[in-house]
């Protein structure tokens, strides 16, 4: 599964709702839908709860979906300290999703005819490795409503259905200073986590 829906306990993971509203300056550009924000700017009680599992913030992003910008281009997520890992498909995060909260998170898989060279596979600046939607095919999907740990490392896009806004905080986590798996940061948040049916 590449995902683990959370009940953090907490109404809040932003200090302050305003941070959401700072990023766009030209909305044509479709990298300006989504910016990076600082550590300080998560609320207390969401970095009470990191302190008490031992993590560490590494980088915390706002992607914002609209009817203007209703679906994200299919990507993989690849970065951590700045570094690139290039390789690696084990790349959780934590999302907690403001606004809309009926979009879709869905997860791909490259069609078994499909080479890697067939594809986009190119970085940008903010280390997202690109795929072409005609060379993909759909393995799972699930609405985030609030809180979830997600697997960011596997081929994944947003689809936002409604007229609404939807913004992700999006958070990337170490612990001792090392990359962390999808399945030791489910166990760190094991007390948190709830089935969605």
């Amino acid at each position: 599964m590449n995902y683990n829906h959370l009940n953090l306990g907490i109404s809040e993971v932003l200090a302050d709702k305003i941070t959401l509203h700072k990023g766009i300056k030209d909305p044509k550009n479709h990298q300006a839908w989504h910016w990076e924000l600082s550590a300080d700017d998560l609320h207390e009680d969401f970095v009470k709860i990191v302190d008490r599992l031992g993590l560490t913030v590494d980088s915390v992003w706002i992607f914002k979906t609209n009817h203007f910008n209703k679906k994200w281009p299919i990507h993989r997520d690849n970065r951590l300290h700045g570094v690139s890992l290039e390789n690696h498909t084990d790349y959780p995060k934590l999302n907690w999703i403001y606004g809309d909260n009926s979009s879709y998170m869905i997860w791909y898989a490259l069609k078994n005819n499909v080479k890697l060279s067939t594809r986009t596979d190119l970085q940008d600046d903010a280390s997202y490795f690109h795929y072409e939607d005609e060379d993909m095919v759909e393995i799972e999907r699930t609405i985030i409503k609030q809180a979830a740990i997600v697997q960011s490392g596997v081929p994944h896009s947003v689809l936002n259905t409604s007229d609404k806004n939807r913004w992700c905080v999006s958070i990337i986590f170490t612990k001792d200073n090392r990359h962390i798996g999808m399945e030791e940061l489910v166990n760190l948040f094991n007390d948190y986590c709830i089935i969605v049916h």
